[in-house]
C-alpha cells in the first residue's frame, strides 16, 4: 500500500475524500485495509465519521460515491432498539419503555444468549427491535436522526440473532428480568428469602418498581427458587409465559 505522507491527516470532512484516495481504497477489496488507508489521511476530528463511512461503504456494500453525494444525510436500513438503564427499566411502565418505537409495536427481539449474558451484555437478552428502512444518517455529526432520546440504531441487521415476539408485554418483562438477574449475579445474591428481599439486595425498593418490573421480578424469583439450576439458558427465559403475564 503506497501512502503519501505529505497528505497525511488532511481530510477534515468525509465528503472531501480525494477521488484518487477513494479509488485506491476500493481497489484494496478489504474493509480493514480500506479503513486503515482512509484513516491515515483523515484528521482526528473526522475519524469517527470516516469509520462510519467505511462501515457502510466497504462492509455493508453501499456505493461510496452515492453516500458522499447524499450530502449531510443518507437513508438507510437498521434496527431501532430502546436504550434504557436497568434502573429506568425497573421503574418505568412497559408503554414508556416501548416509546422509542414511536407507537409501532416491535415484532422481533434479540435472542437471549447465555454467552453474551455471562459477559455482562444482559441488555441484549430479549432486547425488542424494530426494523426501519427510512432511517436518516447525518454525516454532519455522525448520528442517526431519531425522534426519541432513548432510541438507538444497530446495523447491520443480523437475522440469525433475532426471533419473533408473541406478547410484547411478556417480552419486555423478560428483558427486564434478564437485566435484574445479571445485577443479582454481580451483587452475589444467594437464592432464598422473599422477592422483596431479592429486590432490596439488588438495590431496588419494591415500592418504587413499576407494575411490569414487579411482575418480572416475581417471575424471576420463581425461576431462581423453584426451577433446577440452569447454566445454559438466560435467567428470565426459563419460566413459562404465564409467569410473566400478571
Amino acid at each position: 500500500m503506497d501512502l503519501d505522507p505529505t497528505r497525511r491527516r488532511t481530510i477534515r470532512d468525509v465528503r472531501d475524500i480525494p477521488p484518487d484516495i477513494l479509488v485506491q481504497a476500493r481497489q484494496l477489496n478489504d474493509p480493514e485495509a480500506a479503513e486503515e488507508l482512509l484513516l491515515y489521511y483523515t484528521h482526528a476530528s473526522a475519524a469517527l465519521k470516516m469509520a462510519q463511512f467505511v462501515l457502510r461503504a466497504f462492509v455493508h456494500g453501499e456505493d461510496p460515491e452515492a453516500l458522499l453525494g447524499a450530502g449531510w444525510s443518507a437513508p438507510c436500513t437498521g434496527l431501532v432498539v430502546p436504550d434504557w438503564s436497568l434502573d429506568e427499566k425497573m421503574t418505568r411502565p412497559c408503554a414508556e419503555l416501548l416509546a422509542p418505537f414511536g407507537g409501532v409495536v416491535p415484532q422481533r427481539r434479540y435472542r437471549a444468549s447465555r454467552q453474551s449474558w455471562d459477559l455482562g451484555l444482559s441488555d441484549f437478552s430479549g432486547l425488542p427491535a424494530l426494523q426501519r428502512d427510512d432511517l436518516v444518517f447525518r454525516w454532519a455529526d455522525g448520528v442517526y436522526e431519531l425522534s426519541h432520546p432513548h432510541a438507538r440504531v444497530y446495523t447491520p441487521i443480523e437475522p440469525e440473532r433475532l426471533e419473533p415476539i408473541g406478547d410484547v408485554d411478556v417480552a419486555v418483562r423478560r428483558w427486564i428480568a434478564a437485566g435484574l438477574a445479571r445485577r443479582l449475579l454481580e451483587v452475589g445474591w444467594m437464592a432464598g428469602g422473599t422477592c422483596d428481599k431479592m429486590l432490596a439486595d439488588s438495590g431496588f425498593s419494591p415500592q418504587a418498581c413499576s407494575a411490569d418490573a414487579t411482575i418480572a421480578a416475581r417471575a424471576l424469583f420463581r425461576e431462581l427458587t423453584e426451577l433446577p439450576l440452569d447454566e445454559i439458558c438466560v435467567p428470565g427465559f426459563l419460566g413459562p409465559d404465564d409467569w410473566y403475564e400478571s
